[in-house]
């Protein structure tokens, strides 16, 4: 979870959950926090991990695990996915997350 921080109408959150739900498997949202993420300051972080408290709450909810940690979006969500049996990301439109969406494609199994 990057570009849409929500429970509500996230599309990949959404298809995430039909891939669980069809595999029984276990659903684990999973949200980078990059520290030198392009125009990021200390009152977006601040903002940003207030709603994701509310995020937190929501899936803890659905019964939903949510893991956040900080790191290089590429080698974190590839660590985390060595270990899931599909990988769902959300869209991102802007360069460096296409980027990081193409690198994650030829990294990941």
């Amino acid at each position: 979870m990057q570009a849409s921080q929500r429970v509500e109408e996230n599309h990949a959150l959404e298809l995430a959950k039909e891939i669980a739900d069809d595999l029984s498997l276990p659903l684990v949202v999973l949200f980078v926090l990059f520290k030198e993420y392009p125009s990021a300051n200390s009152r977006s972080f601040t903002f940003m991990i207030e709603d994701l408290l509310e995020v937190f709450e929501s899936l803890e909810e659905a019964d939903i695990s949510f893991l956040a940690i900080e790191g290089e979006p590429v080698e974190s969500v590839t660590l985390v996915a060595s270990e899931a049996s599909v990988l769902v990301t959300d869209a991102g439109y802007l360069r460096h997350q296409t980027d990081w969406r193409e690198a994650l494609a030829e990294k990941v199994d």
